[in-house]
């Protein structure tokens, strides 16, 4: 039940009491009003006319509870009727507010049965909204949690999908099924009862003074704003479920593909692209090209720059390696891919440990049997050997310790016979022996002789590699600039300003190679 103590403020009521004259003071107070209740009068005139009013609700009850008998009978004398107390003034109504606590007025029990009736719809109504408020917040807390678990699922997918891209693919995930709260309903209310409410409506102002009639504006304010507040939360609860449809609609093999130009060849399989306004390094899929100390180093570094560099081409990313590069296919501007004609031309290696495509296999069986590139080598040393040497280790000496002597049982009877089997099964064990002795020596002598081998190999094809190096720079022309200490290659963005023309072997002797456009060393 609404409390008028619950109102505006009342402004210095103790002041306000003392103004008061006696007998209007000494009247409220025998009608049931506390000097506290007087505050909330803004004069004397509010005042008298508010008790005015109930004595002439008094006076019309008191005349209706009056039995027909006494209606007949003339009073000798008119008395004044003395106001009802209220607690016994109407009942017909049944008063169902309940007892105040101690120490505390109960502000209903002066109040008009149409106000009582009146502030207990405002209630209900306030309870009512509240219900729904609540209600929906909590299927708001719902529908946040499944779009967290639905976000979070389609990560682990679309992550799951990247690290196995190059693998046999696993089933999608059924779609998480959203928790929705059923919805509360909302009672209706019948024409009979619009009809009493906006009666009530346009006579209220009747019954109430300024004090209850601006308390009452403030719960109507108070009314508005839960409604403003749950339609807010229906909207968010309608935007939630478009998110989540959003994000269950986002398929799970989605891979990343954008376009950039090639600004850096680190090597024969690393390139740098421009991507959202940075350098980002892509590593090739699936091929694995001699390293720069290797045979070929150089020559696959090369092919890749004549290939791309200072061209737009589009990478298709297929995830990350261990050192955060982009792994992902390089299509060049004529369409074709990168990393298959690095193979095809035999610079490159099938790096079948992280790949199954069997057009790289195929590829790099084609150029295996033409000899290209790489491959005019017999003992081309794979890169990812290469990257991790194993040292030859030496054979140790063998053991000339003699075996311990065979047991022959003592024959007293046969004491020759019995020195004789042992001799000779000591010469067997001594020939077994050295004959071991032989073979691991020869082993060994096999195995130092191929290591040597492989050095002499490695040392001659570095040697030839640098001479058909230096065979191919013979008439190259490089450039610098008037200001720079590097020379680069023909359409550097370093030679914007000024592009000097000159022999790379005389470049060479005064400056140093450009590390953007990776000029012919």
């Amino acid at each position: 039940m609404v409390k008028m103590t619950d109102g505006p403020p009342a402004a210095e009521p103790a002041k306000f009491s003392e103004r008061v004259p006696k007998d209007l003071k000494q009247r409220a107070l025998d009608q049931g009003l506390s000097e506290d209740d007087l505050g909330g009068f803004r004069s004397h005139e509010a005042l008298e006319a508010f008790l005015n009013r109930r004595d002439d609700a008094a006076v019309r009850r008191a005349a209706e509870e009056k039995p027909e008998s006494d209606q007949g009978e003339t009073p000798d004398s008119e008395e004044p009727v003395k106001p009802a107390p209220r607690e016994a003034a109407s009942p017909k109504v049944p008063d169902e507010t309940p007892p105040p606590e101690d120490g505390e007025e109960n502000p209903d029990s002066y109040l008009d049965p149409i106000l009582r009736e009146h502030f207990t719809k405002q209630d209900e109504r306030l309870r009512r909204l509240e219900a729904e408020n609540a209600a929906a917040k909590k299927r708001a807390k719902q529908l946040l949690v499944g779009v967290g678990l639905a976000a979070g699922l389609a990560l682990l997918v679309g992550f799951c999908a990247l690290r196995g891209a190059n693998r046999k693919p696993l089933p999608p995930p059924a779609a998480p099924k959203m928790v929705q709260a059923p919805p509360t309903p909302t009672p209706k209310a019948t024409p009979a009862q619009e009809q009493q409410k906006q009666e009530d409506a346009e006579n209220l102002d009747e019954y109430l003074d300024p004090a209850l009639l601006k308390y009452l504006k403030k719960q109507d304010a108070r009314t508005e704003k839960l409604e403003r507040e749950a339609e807010a939360l229906r909207a968010k609860i309608a935007a939630l479920r478009g998110v989540a449809a959003a994000i269950n609609a986002v398929p799970a093999s989605a891979v990343e593909s954008f376009a950039g130009e090639v600004v850096g060849v680190t090597d024969g399989d690393t390139i740098s692209v421009m991507h959202a306004g940075r350098a980002e390094k892509i590593r090739l899929n699936g091929v694995d090209c001699p390293e720069m100390g290797q045979a070929f180093g150089n020559n696959a570094k090369q092919f890749v720059s004549e290939q791309c560099f200072g061209k737009q081409v589009t990478i298709k990313a297929t995830g990350k390696d261990r050192y955060g590069r982009t792994l992902g296919d390089v299509m060049l501007p004529d369409g074709k891919a990168l990393n298959q004609e690095l193979v095809r031309a035999g610079l490159a290696w099938w790096y079948q440990q992280y790949s199954q495509d069997q057009t790289l296999a195929a590829l790099e069986k084609e150029a295996k049997g033409a000899k290209r590139g790489l491959w005019t080598d017999t003992n081309a040393i794979p890169p990812w050997e290469f990257r991790h040497p194993q040292a030859v280790q030496s054979v140790p000496s063998p053991i000339s310790a003699e075996p311990p002597r065979p047991s022959v049982p003592s024959i007293s009877t046969a004491a020759a016979q019995a020195d004789t089997a042992a001799a000779a099964a000591k010469a067997i064990e001594a020939a077994r022996t050295a004959a071991r002795a032989a073979a691991a020596q020869a082993e060994a002598d096999r195995r130092a002789a191929a290591y040597a081998a492989a050095q002499r190999a490695a040392a001659a094809r570095a040697e030839a590699e640098r001479q058909a190096a230096a065979r191919a720079v013979q008439g190259v022309t490089v450039y610098v600039t008037r200001t720079g200490a590097k020379y680069h290659r023909a359409g550097c963005r370093y030679l914007s300003k000024s592009m000097i023309p000159m022999p790379l072997e005389e470049a060479k002797k005064r400056y140093g190679p450009c590390s953007v456009c990776n000029p012919p060393r």
